[in-house]
């Protein structure tokens, strides 16, 4: 699809889900607790990040991506390293507001940037340009 055909831009989706529930038999009762088992989904990331550095086209494509979490810059650093372009670090209290504090993670560092999610957005596309 659109990644043989070659991007300049790759920007991941926030919130890409790391596990999806085993499926299951039939239906799930309605009136009874459950279990549900959670298998692990492959890292899409990489696998972009991969055929985008293995199409001719797409060599330099630039690529951002986003990490949520208490440990969020040090992951971001290690993405980076890994060859991801920028990765947006921030913290669970960005969640549901409109805006917050961000780590804009690049080769060349860490800019610490706030606002609105569209002002971080706009900071972010600058950053790759």
């Amino acid at each position: 699809g659109a990644i043989k055909d070659g991007c300049d831009f790759y920007i991941s989706s926030a919130a890409i889900s790391d596990y999806k529930p085993e499926k299951i038999a039939g239906k799930i009762p309605s009136n009874k607790d459950i279990s549900i088992k959670l298998l692990p989904l492959p890292k899409i990331l990489d696998e972009v990040a991969s055929a985008l550095k293995s199409t001719s086209s797409s060599k330099n494509a630039k690529i951002a991506a986003f990490k949520l979490g208490d440990d969020a810059d040090e992951k971001a650093e290690k993405m980076v390293a890994a060859g991801i372009d920028l990765v947006c670090a921030n913290g669970a209290e960005n969640m549901g507001a409109d805006g917050g504090r961000y780590g804009l993670h690049t080769k060349d560092g860490v800019a610490q940037v706030g606002g609105t999610k569209e002002e971080t957005a706009g900071e972010i596309w600058r950053r790759l340009l």
